[in-house]
């Protein structure tokens, strides 16, 4: 029996009991497959026949979701918020369409009552604190990506931080895997509201070959408190190369956005 005959069986079986558990079951497994118009019929179907189960309203809801259907993600998520619902990914669901629709605003408000209101494991505080994060532009993710040893997971040659086009510290080593995180330090010799960040990829020795991962720049702290509280920028390099920044002054985000090149108006941080 194919797989397409076995997820037509569940259904059949589904169909006789006016179950929806069944037609779940042959959802997943039919966009396992990559099946996703027939898995979206399957959720849909399975929605319908009993739209309270909570299985199959995130099921069907996080398949429009992958599939762009954000208005019908919003549209079927917002009466079970005005009714109650605690489940934080439908929360998640919910606020990603409406971010995706351009309805930004409405997008944080949405994450930040569901992380005051919520009773969140860790796992979901996190992952719902660094969407917000993403979304209020507190965390970025470099649109250039560091190189990887072919067939391997790890850095081929080092990251540096460049200041008039010098290195300026290593951020992540040669041969280092993924995922890996570092914490720098900032000390700012002069007052300023804002520094750059310039990263190179480049051999540890001559010829140094730089290739450039362009430039994270920092803003949004108070200097009336860098004696007590510093700024630690949290760098994370993740899975296929790609680098995150996440900036911090005591427990409060910074903002941070990332540039081909840094704009010619001072000079970098001193890390």
């Amino acid at each position: 029996m194919s797989d397409a005959q076995k997820e037509d069986a569940l259904v059949a079986f589904g169909a006789e009991r006016t179950a929806c558990t069944p037609y779940v079951i042959a959802a997943e497994r039919a966009w396992k497959r990559g099946e996703r118009e027939r898995a979206v019929r399957f959720a849909s179907e399975a929605h319908r026949i009993n739209p309270g189960d909570d299985t199959a309203f995130l099921t069907y809801t996080g398949m429009l979701a992958a599939s762009g259907e954000n208005e019908w993600v919003a549209a079927l998520t917002r009466p079970r918020l005005s009714e109650g619902e605690r489940r934080p990914r439908a929360w998640s669901n919910y606020a990603s369409a409406l971010h995706a629709l351009g309805l930004h605003e409405e997008a944080i408000a949405t994450l930040v009552r569901a992380l005051s209101e919520l009773e969140l494991t860790d796992e979901d505080r996190g992952r719902l604190d660094n969407t917000l994060a993403d979304w209020r532009g507190q965390m970025v993710i470099g649109d250039i990506t560091a190189e990887f040893l072919e067939g391997a997971d790890c850095l081929r040659r080092s990251v540096y931080f460049i200041k008039d086009g010098k290195r300026n510290g290593m951020l992540f080593e040669q041969g280092m895997g993924t995922p890996n995180k570092r914490v720098i330090s900032i000390a700012l010799p002069k007052p300023k509201p804002s520094f750059d960040m310039p990263m190179e990829q480049q051999n540890a020795m001559e010829p140094y070959d730089p290739v450039t991962l362009g430039c994270f720049t920092i803003s949004g702290y108070d200097l009336s408190i860098m004696d007590k509280e510093q700024i630690n920028v949290v760098y994370i390099l993740l899975d296929g190369g790609e680098i995150q920044c996440a900036p911090w002054q005591g427990t409060n985000r910074l903002s941070v956005s990332w540039n081909l090149v840094p704009p010619p108006r001072h000079e970098s941080a001193e890390v």
